[in-house]
């Protein structure tokens, strides 16, 4: 048996929330075929956001795998 494991690093911009949560959508889909047809399973996720400080109020995008 052969086991390996790495990190993957995504980086996700924009200035507008609709335009950024459909990038989010885009990118999850695509993980989503490139896990499924190498048969790789996901096994922690972990999501960070950054934002501006003067932003008044916090932006919170869906992030799901596997819908």
């Amino acid at each position: 048996m052969v086991m390996y494991t790495d990190d993957i690093k995504v980086l996700i911009t924009d200035s507008y929330v609709c335009a950024f949560q459909r990038k989010i959508d885009r990118v999850i889909a695509q993980l989503e075929i490139w896990f499924n047809s190498d048969d790789l399973v996901i096994n922690k996720t972990g999501f960070m956001s950054f934002h501006n400080r003067l932003l008044k109020f916090l932006i919170k995008p869906q992030v799901s795998f596997n819908k």
